[in-house]
């Protein structure tokens, strides 16, 4: 169950409507998905400064209040689903309405919408294909952001599951590893850590930075290298993991069906201390 919480109100799953407009139309808006747990939440702060940045570059004026509007919307919306004790998986989605055209209305209005349901923990192993769809470079289109124009990542992912495998791994127009549709990747061979920079048009989630941030204080056990890396970089690795907010670590299995858990006791515990530095970092929201 899903509940729902548009323009200040909350509003029955059943009911939730907006008028036709921009959002829909030409994706004009942005959004962020965050992981609540126990009524607890990780850099939420960063979550709403690249939602305002989404924003900002879309040429909407500045939101007096939206980080306290966004705020109030989480809590309220995590009291009345009897949510405050459980993991909970929140999307904040924020779009321009107005009439049609490319250029954006002169009277700006701002719809906000967030939806929280209770998320299950997914440790399961992702097999990944390695795609024709490239990634957008950062110089067409920011990817630093998330906006919510994401036909480049929908093709992607329907590419992958024509292929037979759960997610898709995208390169750049110059074949360097990027990221998968949903998250950042990460690969190990023997105490190196390995990650593309954000010189391969990656969205450097928050999640990736806490991770390398971690591997940063276990210099004495890990050596972390991030820059550009061709695709059969992949081909010798130990293991391989995907990261984002939602999911935190989550195993792949295979890379166009080449098997990579090869040592699933040290991913775990990568994951298990990874997570308790996460834990001493975590804000109360509810």
């Amino acid at each position: 169950m899903s509940f729902h919480w548009l323009d200040s109100k909350i509003v029955d799953s059943e009911q939730v409507s907006a008028p036709v407009s921009r959002g829909l139309w030409y994706g004009d808006g942005c959004f962020e998905t965050l992981l609540i747990d126990a009524g607890r939440v990780f850099r939420l702060r960063e979550h709403l400064e690249r939602l305002k940045k989404g924003l900002h570059y879309l040429g909407f004026p500045e939101q007096p209040g939206l980080d306290d509007q966004i705020q109030t919307g989480i809590s309220e919306l995590l009291r009345t689903g009897g949510l405050e004790e459980k993991q909970v998986r929140l999307r904040v989605q924020v779009w321009r309405e107005g009439s049609g055209g490319f250029a954006p209305p002169d009277d700006q209005k701002l719809r906000v919408h967030i939806v929280a349901a209770e998320q299950p923990a997914n440790t399961s192993a992702l097999r990944l294909s390695t795609v024709p769809t490239r990634r957008i470079p950062s110089a067409s289109v920011r990817s630093d952001l998330k906006l919510s124009s994401s036909a480049n990542y929908i093709r992607a992912a329907y590419e992958a599951r024509s292929a037979g495998a759960d997610e898709a791994l995208m390169l750049t127009t110059d074949d360097y590893i990027s990221e998968t549709t949903i998250a950042n990747i990460f690969w190990m061979k023997g105490d190196t850590i390995y990650t593309p920079s954000t010189d391969c048009d990656i969205l450097p989630g928050i999640m990736r930075q806490a991770l390398m941030e971690w591997i940063d204080q276990h210099q004495n056990q890990f050596r972390l290298v991030a820059d550009r890396f061709p695709a059969d970089a992949l081909n010798n690795a130990d293991l391989i993991w995907l990261t984002n907010s939602v999911r935190v670590i989550q195993p792949v299995a295979s890379v166009d069906q080449v098997p990579f858990i090869k040592s699933a006791e040290a991913l775990e515990n990568i994951e298990d201390n990874f997570r308790l530095f996460l834990a001493e970092r975590y804000t109360t929201i509810v």
